[in-house]
C-alpha cells in the first residue's frame, strides 16, 4: 500500500504525464496505458484507459489545466469493451496521481460494472472521504473490512480510514484563522507549490509549465507582498535535464539547496542537490554525496535551519520507522558533515513523514505525515523541542489541514508565527496550490487560579511521607508543553534528582467539553508529554508512573460553555510527589 509521496513532492509532475494523446488502436493504446502505468505516469495512463474503455478517442477539448479547480467530466453513451477492469484502472490511475474525484467517479463505475478487485471498495472508501463524503466513505469501508481478520494489512488500513473520518468529525471550525488560495495571476505557470522564504517578501517556490509534450517542474522566485505576487522569474541556478523543486537557503542566501528527479533504470529518482553564489553566479547543480543521497533511494525536500547548522530532509532510506521519514543532518558553511540522523518515533511512523521545517525561536517542528489519525491523507503536525529530542506530534487541525493533502507548511519571517504557507490541494480536484494562513494574536490570559497552583513551584521539603502536587495547565485541545509548564517539570526534575526516595505520579485531566472517550484520550497524551519530558531528563522510569482522567475530575465546576476560566483551570497534568519511605 506504498502511497508514492514522491508525487507530492515532486509537485505531481507524474500526474501530468504526457500532454493529450490522440487516437490510437485499442490494442496499442491498451498497451501504452500500461506501460506508462509501470513508469509511474498515471494521468497519461487514465487517459487511456478511458479511451479503451469508451471506445472513443480523446482530444484536446477533453483536458483540463490539471492544477485546475474546475471538475473533468467524461460522457460517453457507448462503450466498445465493457470491461470493469479498465474502469478499475483508469480509476487506480487517477488515485495514484492524486486526483480524487475523477477516481471516485471511475470506481463507481468498477463497482456498477461488477468489478471483483479485491481492494476496490477500499480505494473507493478512500477517495470519497478525499472528496467529501465521509458517511458513504464509511460504509465503504465497513463493507470491505467484513470478513477480513485484523491482522490483513488492508484491514489496519480501512481501521486508520475510519479513524481519519472520526478525527475530522470532531475537528472544531476556527473562523479567526485565515486561509487564502494564493493565485499567479498574469503569468504562464499552470500551477504552484512548495513555497519557501527568502525573506519576508520574498519568495522561491516550484512552478509547473507546459514543455514540449511533457511538462516541467522549475524553481521561480517572486515577490510576496500584501497577498499579491510580483516579479515572478525563474531562480537563476542552472535547470536543466531534470525536474527541480523545493529550495531552501542557507541564512547568508549563498547556497541553495533543492530536490531534483529524473528517470534512473525507469524509475524516478529524486536527490537533493545544492547550487553556490560565486562573484554573482550560481555553480552547476551538485549532487550531495551519500550521507543523505544513499544509493538506491529517494531523498528530498531539504530545508536549512535559520542558523545554518542543520539541514532536515525526507528520505526512505533504511533505518527509519516506515516509508519516508525526516532526516536531519549538521551543515558547516553549507556543507553537509557527519551522519544523518533519523527524527525518531516521536515524529516518524511506519507511514510517511515528509515536508520539515523548523522554527528556532519556539523550537517548533513542523512536517506532514499520513501515519497517524488526523483528517485524512497528509496533515502538518507540530512538534515541540529541540531538534536533537523533539516531542511527540501534535496534528494542527482545521484549517490548516483539510480532508486533502495538506505539506510544506513554512512561517513567514518576522511575523511571531502568525503568518505562513501551505500547500495543499483542497481548493482542486487533484493537485497541489499555495494556501496563505493568517493566525489570530493569543488572547490575553485570564488570571485565576487557586491557592494550589503554581507556575513556578517553591521548593518543597517533604516529611513524613506528605503529598504534594504541582499543575501544568493546557491550552485547549492541544497536549503541547508550554514554557511555565516546561519550568514546572524542570524543576520537578531537579527535586527527583536531588532526592532519590521521591517518587512522582502524573494524572491526565481535561475540561469538560467534549465527549468521554475523546477526553480519556486527550488526558492520556498530556499525561504522556510530561511523563517523556521527565524521562528526557533522566529520572528512573521506576520512579514515574501515571494515569489519566479525562473529564470525570474537574478542579472547578463549569458553569455553561461560555465559563473559560474554569475550563482553563481544569486543562490540566497534576504532578504529585511522594517519599518512598
Amino acid at each position: 500500500m506504498k502511497k508514492y509521496y514522491l508525487h507530492i513532492s515532486l509537485l505531481t509532475v507524474t500526474a501530468l504525464g504526457m500532454r493529450p494523446l490522440m487516437a490510437q488502436s485499442p490494442r496499442s493504446a491498451m498497451a501504452k496505458a500500461d506501460a506508462l502505468f509501470s513508469q509511474q505516469e498515471y494521468f497519461a495512463a487514465a487517459q487511456l484507459y478511458e479511451q479503451c474503455y469508451t471506445g472513443k478517442a480523446l482530444t484536446d477539448k477533453h483536458y483540463a489545466a490539471p492544477f485546475s479547480v474546475k471538475k473533468i467530466r467524461r460522457k460517453s453513451s457507448a462503450k466498445k469493451y465493457n470491461n470493469a477492469d479498465l474502469a478499475y484502472k483508469a480509476a487506480e490511475s487517477y488515485r495514484q496521481c492524486f486526483h480524487y474525484q475523477l477516481a471516485a467517479d471511475w470506481y463507481a463505475r468498477a463497482v456498477a460494472e461488477n468489478s471483483h478487485q479485491p481492494q476496490l471498495q477500499y480505494w473507493y472508501a478512500v477517495t470519497l472521504r478525499a472528496t467529501g463524503h465521509p458517511d458513504a466513505a464509511k460504509a465503504a469501508l465497513l463493507k470491505f473490512r467484513t470478513g477480513l481478520p485484523d491482522s490483513d494489512a488492508f484491514a489496519r488500513a480501512a481501521a486508520a480510514e475510519l479513524e481519519h473520518i472520526d478525527f475530522a468529525a470532531r475537528q472544531q471550525v476556527h473562523p479567526d484563522i485565515k486561509a487564502t488560495i494564493l493565485h499567479m495571476a498574469g503569468d504562464s505557470l499552470t500551477a504552484v507549490s512548495a513555497l519557501s522564504w527568502k525573506d519576508a517578501d520574498h519568495i522561491i517556490f516550484t512552478g509547473v509549465v507546459p514543455h514540449g509534450a511533457a511538462y516541467a517542474n522549475k524553481l521561480y522566485q517572486a515577490v510576496l507582498k500584501d497577498g499579491n505576487v510580483s516579479a515572478v522569474q525563474p531562480l537563476e541556478i542552472a535547470q536543466e535535464n531534470g525536474q527541480y523543486a523545493a529550495g531552501s537557503f542557507t541564512p547568508d542566501r549563498n547556497t541553495i539547496f533543492f530536490t531534483r528527479w529524473e528517470m534512473v533504470a525507469e524509475k524516478k529518482q529524486a536527490s537533493i542537490y545544492s547550487s553556490t553564489l560565486t562573484a554573482g553566479k550560481w555553480s552547476a547543480p551538485e549532487r550531495i554525496d551519500a550521507i543523505v543521497n544513499l544509493p538506491g533511494y529517494n531523498a528530498m525536500q531539504p530545508f536549512v535551519t535559520t542558523d545554518g547548522k542543520h539541514l532536515l530532509f525526507s528520505s526512505d532510506r533504511p533505518g527509519g520507522a516506515g516509508q519516508y521519514d525526516i532526516w536531519t543532518v549538521a551543515l558547516n558553511g553549507g556543507k553537509v558533515i557527519g551522519a544523518a540522523l533519523n527524527a525518531g518515533t516521536n515524529i516518524n511512523t511506519a507511514g510517511d513523514e515528509v515536508t520539515p521545517y523548523y522554527d528556532m525561536a519556539a523550537q517548533y517542528l513542523y512536517f506532514s505525515s499520513d501515519g497517524r489519525p488526523g483528517m485524512g491523507g497528509l496533515d502538518v503536525y507540530r512538534s515541540v523541542g529541540p531538534l536533537e529530542t523533539p516531542g511527540m506530534a501534535e496534528n494542527m487541525g482545521l484549517p490548516v489541514n483539510t480532508v486533502k493533502h495538506d505539506a510544506y507548511f513554512t512561517l513567514r519571517p518576522g511575523s511571531n508565527g502568525k503568518e505562513a504557507a501551505l500547500s495543499s490541494d483542497r481548493n482542486s480536484d487533484c493537485c497541489l496550490g499555495i494556501v496563505l494562513l493568517q493566525f489570530p494574536p493569543e488572547p490575553p490570559k485570564v488570571v485565576e487560579a487557586p491557592p494550589v497552583v503554581a507556575v513556578t513551584p517553591p521548593p518543597v521539603v517533604v516529611q513524613e511521607k506528605k503529598d504534594t502536587s504541582w499543575f501544568i495547565h493546557f491550552d485547549f485541545d492541544k497536549s503541547v508543553l508550554k514554557p511555565d509548564a516546561i519550568e514546572v517539570l524542570d524543576e520537578l526534575a531537579r527535586m527527583l534528582k536531588a532526592d532519590a526516595t521521591l517518587n512522582t505520579e502524573i494524572f491526565g485531566h481535561t475540561d469538560g467539553k467534549g465527549s468521554d472517550d475523546y477526553n480519556n484520550k486527550l488526558a492520556d497524551l498530556r499525561a504522556k508529554v510530561c511523563i517523556q519530558y521527565l524521562l528526557k531528563q533522566g529520572i528512573d522510569p521506576a520512579r514515574i508512573s501515571g494515569q489519566s482522567f479525562g473529564k470525570r475530575h474537574l478542579l472547578k465546576e463549569e458553569k455553561g460553555n461560555d465559563d473559560a476560566s474554569a475550563r482553563e483551570m481544569n486543562r490540566r497534568v497534576e504532578c504529585r510527589v511522594f517519599s518512598s519511605h
